[in-house]
C-alpha cells in the first residue's frame, strides 16, 4: 500500500506544480486585482498540498515521528512569514513571496528526505534570515549613517577573509569556513555596502581606483584560500556596481578581459581547477576520478526521466556530497524533469527585479547601487551548482553548494526581503517579464 501511495504521490505533486506555474504566468498578464488575489490564495493551497503529500510519503517510508514534527514547524514558519509580510509590508509582491515559499518547500522536502538533521538546521537559519529580512528595508531607509561607514565595511571584509586564510582548515582543496561558519557569505554584504557607499556620490577615476584596490584585495585573499567560486562572485559584483555607478562600458569590457586572463592564469596555477575543467569537458573520460561526481549526477537525472522515481524511491545518496553540490540532481531523480522545469520557469521571480535607470536622482544613489547588486545576484545566480540549469532566484536557497552550512539561504533572505517591497508607482515602466523602472525608495 505504501508503494502505491508513493507512486501516486509523484503525479499529484507534479500536477500541483504545473498548475502552480500556470498561475504564475497567468497573473503576469492579468490586470484584475481581485482575480489575482484569488489566484494567490489558490497558490498557497497548492503549496500546502504539495508539502502535505511529500512529507506523508517521507514519513511512511521512514516511520520517523520527527518528520511530522519538522512538517508542523515548517508550516508554522510559512504561516508566520505570510502573515508578517502582509502586515508589515502591504505593498510587497505576494507572487514573489509565494514563489519564495514554494522554493523553500522543495528545498525542505529534499533535505528532509536526505538528512533530517540538515533540514532542521536549515529551517532554523531560514527563520533567522526571514526575521532579519523584515527589518533590512527599514534599516536601509532609516539608518542614513550606513552609507558613511565605507572603510569600516572594507576593513571588516578584509580582516575576516584574512582570518579564514590563516586559521581555517582545508576542505576539498579550499579554505572556506571557521567553526562551521563561512565568513565569505557575510562579507558579500559588507563588500556590496562598501562599493555602494564609496560610489554613491560623484564618481571619478580616483574612486574607481580605490574600489578596484579593495576588490583586488578581497579577490586575492579568496584566491589564496582557493575559494575560487566566491572570488568570481566578488569580481562580478565589482564589475556590475562599477558599471552601474559610472555607466562607462569600457570599465565593463576591461574587467571582462581581465577576468578571462585571470581564468587562464588560475587554470595553470591550480591543479584542482584543471581537474574541474577536465571533468567539465568530458566527465565520462575521467569517470573513476574527478568526473565521478558529475557522472553520478547525470545518471541520477537520466534515471528520473520526465516523471521521476518518486520520493524515497531513488538513490541520490550515491552522488558524492549530494546535499551540498547536487541537490538539483536529487530533485530530478525523484521528482522528475518536468517538475524541475516548472520549478525554475516562473515569471514571478522577475516581478521583483528592478533595473535602476540612470535618471534616478542622486539622493537615492546608495540604495540604487544596493538594488543593482540584488538584481545581479538574482539574474546571475550565486555560488551555486548550475548543472545546465538557468540561474534563478532559487540558486542560493535551493541549489547552493553550502546547503549544510545554511549561509546561502540566510544571504538570500537579506536580498529577497527588500526585493519584495515592489511599489506600484506611475514612473515604473515594465518591459516583458523584467522590470525596468525608476525607484526612489524601497
Amino acid at each position: 500500500m505504501i508503494n502505491v501511495i508513493t507512486e501516486l504521490s509523484k503525479y499529484v505533486i507534479l500536477t500541483l506544480m504545473i498548475v502552480y506555474t500556470f498561475h504564475c504566468f497567468y497573473m503576469v498578464w492579468r490586470q484584475d486585482e481581485e482575480e489575482k488575489r484569488e489566484l494567490l490564495h489558490q497558490q498557497l493551497t497548492m503549496i500546502f498540498f504539495i508539502d502535505f503529500t511529500a512529507f506523508l510519503v517521507i514519513y511512511l517510508k521512514s516511520m520517523d515521528f520527527r518528520v511530522i514534527l519538522f512538517y508542523i514547524e515548517m508550516m508554522i514558519f510559512f504561516a508566520a512569514i505570510q502573515i508578517l509580510y502582509r502586515i508589515i509590508y502591504q505593498n510587497a509582491s505576494l507572487l514573489l513571496l509565494n514563489n519564495m515559499c514554494m522554493l523553500l518547500s522543495v528545498g525542505f522536502i529534499m533535505l528532509c528526505r536526505l538528512s533530517l538533521p540538515s533540514a532542521t538546521k536549515q529551517l532554523l537559519i531560514v527563520a533567522a534570515g526571514s526575521a532579519v529580512s523584515l527589518v533590512i528595508p527599514v534599516m536601509i531607509r532609516k539608518m542614513k549613517f550606513l552609507k558613511d561607514l565605507t572603510w569600516a565595511y572594507a576593513g571588516i571584509g578584509i580582516v575576516l577573509l584574512a582570518a579564514v586564510l590563516v586559521l581555517a582548515s582545508t576542505s576539498y582543496g579550499a579554505k572556506l569556513s571557521l567553526m562551521g561558519i563561512q565568513p565569505s557569505e557575510v562579507i558579500k554584504i559588507t563588500f556590496v555596502f562598501f562599493m555602494a557607499s564609496l560610489l554613491c556620490t560623484k564618481v571619478d577615476f580616483r574612486k574607481v581606483v580605490l574600489a578596484t584596490i579593495v576588490a583586488v584585495i578581497h579577490v586575492g585573499i579568496l584566491v589564496l584560500s582557493r575559494d575560487l567560486g566566491s572570488a568570481v562572485i566578488f569580481f562580478v559584483t565589482y564589475l556590475v556596481l562599477i558599471y552601474v555607478a559610472t555607466r562607462n562600458p569600457s570599465y565593463l569590457f576591461l574587467g571582462l578581459g581581465g577576468g578571462c586572463v585571470g581564468s587562464v592564469i588560475a587554470y595553470h596555477l591550480f591543479g584542482h581547477v584543471r581537474q574541474r575543467v577536465s571533468a567539465w569537458k568530458d566527465p565520462m573520460a575521467v569517470y573513476q576520478n574527478e568526473g565521478y561526481q558529475i557522472v553520478q549526477s547525470l545518471f541520477a537525472i537520466g534515471t528520473g526521466g520526465w516523471f521521476g522515481m518518486g520520493l524515497c524511491q531513488g538513490s541520490p545518496e550515491k552522488i558524492p556530497v549530494v546535499k551540498n553540490d547536487f541537490i538539483f540532481s536529487a530533485i530530478c531523480e525523484e521528482l522528475g524533469g518536468i517538475f524541475i522545469e516548472n520549478l525554475q520557469d516562473k515569471p514571478g521571480f522577475h516581478e521583483g527585479v528592478e533595473i535602476p535607470h540612470p535618471s534616478v536622482h542622486k539622493g537615492s544613489e546608495h540604495r540604487r547601487l544596493l538594488q543593482a547588486d540584488r538584481n545581479q545576484h538574482i539574474l546571475g545566480g550565486d555560488d551555486s551548482q548550475r548543472d545546465g540549469d538557468k540561474p534563478v532566484l532559487a540558486v542560493a536557497l535551493l541549489y547552493g553548494r553550502n546547503v549544510h552550512q545554511n549561509q546561502g539561504v540566510f544571504i538570500l533572505h537579506l536580498y529577497t526581503g527588500p526585493l519584495l517591497l515592489i511599489q506600484r508607482r506611475p514612473q515604473m515602466v515594465r518591459i516583458n517579464l523584467i522590470g525596468i523602472c525608476d525607484v526612489n525608495d524601497f
